[in-house]
């Protein structure tokens, strides 16, 4: 439902159904929130030995945590019956969710009907058109895995993962030592980073998905080559002025992390695969972002103890090349719906050209749909007098 905010005119606050799916979406990302904090509190918890001797007088944490562990295996069991009740039940709620929140409630609207029949097309669309390998079958594929691959790797790779889980380290290079000092710099940049985040993700439709990209690779560079600098400076002449420069430049560097890597990746990857694909173009994207953390957890700790500042400048490089990659190959979706994306990667119509499948119509009320069983389904609607 998500996705739908990107395919409706602006403003969203004057239309009923989008505020309806609105209010929706932000009750979902409220309880994603509790959560995370509720969980984080009580990992934190059990690795705490006195947590539990409090408690109980017995340190029993790995037993507590084999045993959270295990509740999340219960979710197992919904795994087979879902499909069955997807299939029975699964077109009745998605249209009654797509008449609440897209139409007002107006049940035989076009919209209704033409999001109902994309959604059949690509349930049916043949194995091999949606199987992994479908991922580079062809040169529009091709295209978006490669903005996904680099894309993962950038949300980790870009200097950010030395800042996020190596602070404290970061700052004993330029002086600032104190347990404290380094809690209150800790917390000022995760409230700093917040706020940006979510005046970010307000102007990701305005300012568009390519130039936040670029400013917030550009901003980063820029305060990535003044924190190596005043590093070098504070090792060289240990000047108090220059440890504290760097702490101003990381929150700086920080902010330009925030503005673009922080609210446009997951939402880009997800714009700019078909509907059939979003969800393994979407799997590749969290695997190789997964990997990229495994790397920087081994990596990062080892580079600063053995070459400190100096290993600022592998991300200096880094940068300059992400840079270059978002000018030469991303393409802007801003006020794009899926299907014009779509045409922006393929050139073509979505649905049509796809081999092996025959086009298909269908005439929901006053209105022609037509697609593809092979492709993503919509390529246009008519009106009743025109031809199919």
């Amino acid at each position: 439902m998500d996705d739908q905010r990107a395919n409706s005119n602006p403003p969203w606050w004057k239309d009923a159904g989008l505020r309806k799916l609105n209010f929706f979406l932000l009750s979902c990302y409220l309880g994603a929130i509790s959560n995370g904090y509720g969980s984080s509190l009580i990992t934190n918890l059990i690795a705490d030995p006195r947590w539990f001797q409090d408690i109980s007088g017995v340190d029993n944490s790995k037993l507590l945590g084999l045993v959270t562990a295990a509740l999340s295996l219960g979710g197992i069991a919904a795994f087979f019956p879902a499909p069955l009740i997807s299939e029975k039940l699964g077109r009745q709620m998605a249209k009654r969710i797509l008449t609440e929140y897209h139409s007002n409630g107006r049940v035989n609207d076009p919209l209704v009907e033409v999001e109902l029949t994309t959604m059949l097309l690509t349930k049916d669309i043949p194995r091999s058109q949606s199987s992994w390998s479908a991922l580079y079958a062809t040169s529009g594929n091709r295209k978006r895995l490669l903005l996904t691959v680099v894309i993962g790797i950038a949300t980790q790779w870009v200097g950010n993962g030395i800042i996020t889980f190596y602070l404290p380290p970061v700052l004993q290079t330029v002086g600032i030592e104190s347990p404290h000092h380094q809690q209150g710099i800790n917390g000022g940049l995760q409230i700093y980073s917040w706020l940006l985040a979510l005046c970010a993700a307000l102007l990701a439709e305005k300012a568009g998905r390519r130039r936040l990209l670029l400013l917030s690779a550009c901003t980063m560079l820029l305060f990535m080559v003044l924190v190596t600098a005043c590093s070098a400076v504070y090792v060289s002449t240990r000047s108090v002025a220059a440890g504290y420069a760097v702490v101003v430049f990381l929150f700086l560097f920080l902010g330009g992390y925030v503005i673009g890597l922080t609210p446009i990746p997951v939402l880009y990857v997800n714009e700019v695969w078909p509907g059939h694909l979003r969800t393994k173009g979407s799997s590749v994207f969290w695997v190789v972002q997964a990997i990229a953390v495994c790397f920087n957890q081994f990596v990062n700790p080892v580079a600063l103890g053995k070459i400190g500042w100096k290993y600022y400048l592998v991300y200096v490089g880094v940068l300059v090349f992400f840079i270059t990659f978002v000018f030469l190959f991303v393409p802007e979706t801003k006020r794009l719906s899926l299907q014009e994306i779509e045409i922006l990667f393929d050139d073509r119509f979505p649905g049509r050209d796809s081999p092996g499948t025959d086009d298909i119509c269908v005439i929901p009320g006053n209105t022609h749909l037509c697609g593809s069983a092979g492709g993503v389904g919509l390529v246009s609607v008519l009106s009743h007098t025109d031809a199919v």
